[in-house]
C-alpha cells in the first residue's frame, strides 16, 4: 500500500472514531455488532473475533488490538472495524435465521464498482482454485470455512460477529472458463458499506492465495 493510500485511510479512521465516540451507548453498539461487552473502571470492552483473529476494543479508544499480545491490528483491519460499529450502530439488532447470497453488484452501490471488485478477486481466485481444487479446500478449513452446497465448491467464511461472506467456484468446460465470485448477505448493508465490503473481499482473496502458495511450496520442499 502506498503511503499516500495509507495517509488516506487513516484519516477516514479518524474521522469514524470521532463519530463513534460520539455514541452515548456504547453497550447498545456492542449489542447491534454482535460483540461481547464488559464494563471496566478504565472503560468499557468490546471481544469480537474478526478474520479468525480474536481481538478487543476499548472504548472511547477505539483501537482494535490482538487479543494474545495487545498489539494494534494492521490499518486495514482497523478500518473495518470502524465501518463496522459505525454501519452496525444504525440499525436495531435482528434475528436472521437463514442467509440469502447476493453478488457485489448487488448490494447498494455495488453496480458501478462491480466489474474492478470482480477483476482482483473472482477472476485472480477463479485460476489459482481451478488448478489446486483440493488446496483450496484444505485451506478454507484452516480459516475455518464452512462448506456450502453452491456451484462446484463454496466455502463460507466468518469475517465478524455478524459479517459473513461465501466464496463460490464454478468449474469450466469446453465451452465457459473456470468461475469464481464472493458473495455476500442479503443484510450486509446492516453491518458494512460498498467500499468496506470490497475491502473484505480483496482481503479474503488475499489470504486465500497466499495460503496456497506457501502450501505448494511446502510440498514441493
Amino acid at each position: 500500500m502506498s503511503k499516500d493510500r495509507e495517509e488516506s485511510i487513516q484519516l477516514r479512521i479518524d474521522e469514524l472514531r470521532t463519530r463513534i465516540r460520539e455514541q452515548i451507548d456504547p453497550k447498545g453498539i456492542s449489542i447491534c455488532c454482535g460483540m461481547d461487552y464488559s464494563d471496566k473502571p478504565d472503560g468499557p470492552i468490546f471481544s469480537f473475533i474478526i478474520n479468525n483473529v480474536p481481538a478487543f476494543i476499548k472504548f472511547p479508544e477505539l483501537i482494535a488490538r490482538n487479543l494474545s499480545n495487545r498489539q494494534p491490528l494492521n490499518t486495514m483491519h482497523q478500518a473495518l472495524m470502524c465501518y463496522y460499529l459505525i454501519t452496525s450502530a444504525g440499525y436495531p439488532p435482528y434475528q436472521q435465521n437463514e442467509k440469502n447470497w447476493v453478488s457485489f453488484a448487488d448490494l447498494p452501490s455495488g453496480r458501478f464498482y462491480n466489474q474492478a471488485f470482480q477483476g482482483y478477486t473472482g477472476n485472480q481466485l477463479a485460476p489459482v482454485i481451478e488448478k489446486n481444487i483440493d488446496k483450496f479446500s484444505t485451506i478454507a478449513a484452516k480459516l475455518n470455512g464452512v462448506a456450502l452446497d453452491l456451484g462446484d465448491i463454496a466455502f463460507e467464511f466468518k469475517v465478524l460477529p455478524k459479517f459473513h461472506v461465501a466464496i463460490v467456484f464454478w468449474m469450466g468446460d469446453e465451452e465457459f472458463p473456470s468461475n469464481c465470485k464472493i458473495l455476500f448477505e442479503v443484510t450486509a448493508y446492516r453491518h458494512l458499506p460498498v467500499d468496506a465490503c470490497a475491502i473484505v473481499g480483496s482481503i479474503l482473496t488475499q489470504s486465500i492465495l497466499l495460503n496456497i502458495k506457501e502450501l505448494n511450496n511446502s510440498w514441493n520442499e
